[in-house]
């Protein structure tokens, strides 16, 4: 059975994560409308990814003999100026992430629910993968420094990129 913090921290991390997607699709609607829909698809994905994680933890929560609660979800930024702008705002929100699961972590090792710790790490496993993306990303991004053959050409290869992504995971 959780304990009410582990529950209480839980929950907290699962409404982060239904926010993480939202902040995604927000993204999604801005290279939507700039007509890159390679980016769009890459933070489309992201955006599944984190509703993905959510459930995951609200699943998780009611095996574990918790109580989910859903809270409000706060509009996220919608307005970017380039998409270098966009990749720091997903890095930041992966940042974030990490810093939030690793002080789950801390809790649940205090209390040694190991349970609960099983689950952290796959989350562990997976935010480090999240923000080496990012970054690689980013780097790429101020690499073109807003060159429109560049972010024409990244934007491409995201598209190629979820197609292979999208091929790989049917198989």
């Amino acid at each position: 059975m959780l304990s009410k913090k582990m529950n209480g921290l839980l929950n907290q991390q699962m409404n982060n994560e239904f926010f993480a997607g939202y902040t995604y699709l927000g993204i999604v609607a801005y290279f939507d409308q700039e007509e890159l829909f390679g980016f769009s698809k890459f933070f489309r994905t992201q955006a599944e990814e984190e509703l993905t994680h959510a459930m995951k933890i609200f699943d998780y929560v009611s095996k574990a003999g918790g109580r989910t609660t859903l809270e409000s979800i706060k509009a996220p930024k919608a307005t970017f100026n380039s998409p270098e702008e966009t990749f720091e705002v997903g890095l930041a929100n992966e940042k974030k992430v990490t810093k939030d699961i690793n002080a789950i972590m801390d809790a649940a090792m205090a209390e040694s629910d190991h349970a609960t710790r099983v689950l952290l790490n796959w989350f562990v496993t997976e935010q480090l993968e999240e923000e080496m993306l990012f970054s690689s990303f980013l780097k790429r991004l101020r690499m073109v420094k807003g060159d429109a053959k560049g972010i024409l050409l990244l934007d491409e290869q995201f598209e190629r990129r979820i197609v292979t992504a999208e091929k790989d995971a049917a198989d």
